[in-house]
């Protein structure tokens, strides 16, 4: 139990890191007023969906399942 904790924890983490990065790129290629409307977003599958409000560039997340259940993320 305590693994999966720390597991859920870490996929939680690395989607968040994952996220902000492709923001950062996104807005430092096109601009500050490029943002990311993250519209799904789920830590504990590693998968989300996003929209840019400025330009409408389209984001996808999909964390690999297979790292996920060995807990080594890439």
């Amino acid at each position: 139990m305590a693994s999966e904790l720390s597991l859920e924890e870490t996929k939680s983490e690395l989607m968040e890191k994952v996220a902000e990065q492709i923001e950062n790129l996104h807005s430092k290629k096109f601009g500050e007023d490029h943002k990311i409307n993250w519209y799904y977003y789920d830590d504990v599958l590693g998968e989300g969906d996003g929209k840019c409000t400025a330009c409408g560039g389209k984001f996808t997340i999909r964390l690999k399942q297979s790292c996920a259940r060995r807990g080594d993320w890439l």
